[in-house]
């Protein structure tokens, strides 16, 4: 019986282009002795003839509205009054990012993008503080407000395997597709050309960070959310 056992092999891709990572292509081998070395690492379902990328993985938030009852008379009674508490609204909670950063000042590449690398950084927290009436039957010195709070839903700063479009299905048509769609998005401004040139990665990777989409590959989350077709 023939032992069938799983090879990857790096292609030079689109994401490598972003991220400076491998994109990875699944097919069935009968060796396992060909399994190379350096690739140990492996994505935990793969398909063979599906490609899958490391990706970089950003909080994910959801926006709530709070309304709370909002004290208004004098702040210098409302420390003393057991009927109204000070609180913090977090506008925007403490989160996670990724970002390009330089490392090597020494590097010479002719391409910029070669001598950075994504750094994982902490963005702090947005707070407002005010005085909440807590019972509005005992305290008619209040006003109703609201505002949109961030709420965390799921909790990024790191990176995992995502399945992307194979370069054999990236041309010129499905560039043209994703400049269209990122231009509808409000986040591509140059023109239809048919390249996959630094304004259009820059525009992805920022509708992929704001959306809280999988960073730095043409992954399939990120297409769904674009709504191109691959």
């Amino acid at each position: 019986m023939k032992l069938l056992m799983i090879k990857i092999l790096p292609i030079i891709s689109l994401a490598l282009s972003l991220t400076g990572c491998y994109v990875t292509q699944f097919q069935e081998i009968e060796r396992p002795e060909a399994r190379p070395k350096y690739y140990s690492d492996l994505p935990p379902s793969g398909k063979p003839g599906r490609c899958y990328a490391k990706c970089l993985i950003s909080d994910v938030y959801e926006t709530e509205v709070l309304t709370l009852p909002i004290y208004i008379g004098d702040k210098d009674l409302a420390i003393n009054d057991p009927n109204i508490e000070s609180k913090e609204i977090v506008i925007k909670a403490e989160s996670t990012n990724w970002e390009k950063k330089k490392v090597d000042k020494n590097c010479l590449s002719k391409n910029p993008d070669d001598c950075l690398v994504w750094c994982l950084i902490t963005i702090p927290k947005e707070a407002k503080y005010v005085y909440v009436v807590k019972d509005t039957l005992l305290n008619k010195e209040f006003k109703l407000q609201e505002w949109k709070v961030d709420k965390l839903v799921v909790k990024g700063g790191y990176s995992d395997w995502k399945e992307v479009i194979c370069d054999s299905d990236v041309n010129t048509d499905f560039i043209i597709n994703l400049q269209e769609a990122l231009t509808h998005h409000k986040y591509y401004t140059g023109l239809l050309s048919g390249n996959f040139d630094s304004d259009i990665k820059t525009a992805l990777v920022k509708c992929q960070k704001e959306n809280g989409l999988p960073v730095g590959s043409l992954d399939f989350e990120t297409l769904d959310f674009l709504g191109v077709k691959y």
